[in-house]
């Protein structure tokens, strides 16, 4: 764990915040951004800009990386004008212990999930994570937040820290390859709730799952009136590609992809889906009926929804 180890009320001149800047080799670190340089100068010399913070955190080997404070730096060394500093430093024992301790400051520019999943990059345990593009990173470390290591999700969960959801993503490597295949295989980015019902079925049975995912995914030679098919056209329709992505958002379409999926593996035929009949998330059905029966050959054509 990381370790308070100063905090001191200090002003540093712009010599000094020059100095401090060599620190700031993080490579985690969001880029700078001019603008709001030039914003904190302007303030400072107006004398209208508070007590900023700036933290720095020591390795093990006694290097320092500054963890906070880069644009109230630049700042002072943009103006040539003295700053009142929060000054903190931060024993780390190892490259997690920084991560997250840089995921802790709450900025005047708020660090966003997309800010904390990109310094996580280089520190993955898995390095071919690394190689996972951004949005399917956050994109997985939301459905492993509804689902966890069950298949039953809670679309209403929020995480109590910022770095819950990108240690998920590092726990389960493999289901995020599996998603950036089916993002590859659409040429797009599937909604939230629909990598929680890949995830879902995957996890009940593998192999089915990519065999159901893959058509319903790649939307080729796909039988009109097959769970497949039915699944396909609702998922490419404008209302679900269009409509919220909240909670009712993700309930409906989980629900209609469960209710798809489970009409396939066991082999139940089913025109329609009828979302208000259901009071509450489906259960994830797993293994194929015997002599289940062979679809029948009726396009879907009504999705009753809430």
């Amino acid at each position: 764990m990381y370790r308070n180890t100063m905090h001191r009320a200090l002003v540093f001149s712009p010599r000094k915040s020059e100095e401090m800047l060599k620190f700031n080799t993080f490579a985690g670190q969001r880029n700078k951004r001019p603008p709001t340089v030039s914003t904190y100068a302007e303030l400072i010399t107006a004398e209208r800009f508070g007590v900023a913070t700036v933290a720095i955190a020591i390795m093990p080997d006694g290097t320092r990386m500054l963890v906070d404070g880069q644009h109230t730096l630049s700042s002072s060394v943009m103006s040539q004008k003295s700053i009142k500093v929060s000054y903190q430093e931060y024993t780390c024992e190892n490259e997690e212990d920084l991560w997250r301790l840089y995921a802790i400051f709450n900025t005047e520019l708020s660090r966003t999930e997309a800010d904390i999943m990109r310094s996580l990059h280089g520190l993955f345990k898995n390095p071919e994570l690394n190689h996972v593009p951004t949005q399917i990173l956050q994109l997985c470390s939301s459905a492993l937040l509804y689902l966890r290591d069950g298949t039953t999700p809670l679309f209403s969960v929020k995480p109590q820290t910022k770095t819950i959801k990108p240690a998920l993503v590092d726990t389960h490597p493999d289901e995020v390859f599996l998603i950036k295949r089916y993002a590859d295989l659409a040429g797009t980015r599937p909604k939230v709730a629909v990598v929680v019902a890949i995830l879902a079925t995957h996890r009940k049975n593998p192999a089915k799952a990519q065999e159901f995912w893959d058509r319903v995914i790649g939307g080729d030679k796909l039988e009109r009136g097959t769970p497949q098919y039915n699944l396909h056209k609702f998922l490419t329709s404008p209302v679900a590609v269009s409509s919220n992505c909240g909670q009712t958002g993700h309930t409906i379409r989980y629900k209609t992809c469960i209710a798809w999926w489970n009409s396939f593996i066991e082999g139940t035929p089913r025109t329609v889906v009828k979302l208000q009949a259901m009071k509450s998330l489906p259960e994830v059905k797993g293994s194929m009926v015997h002599g289940a029966l062979k679809h029948t050959n009726r396009l879907s054509t009504a999705m009753c929804c809430e």
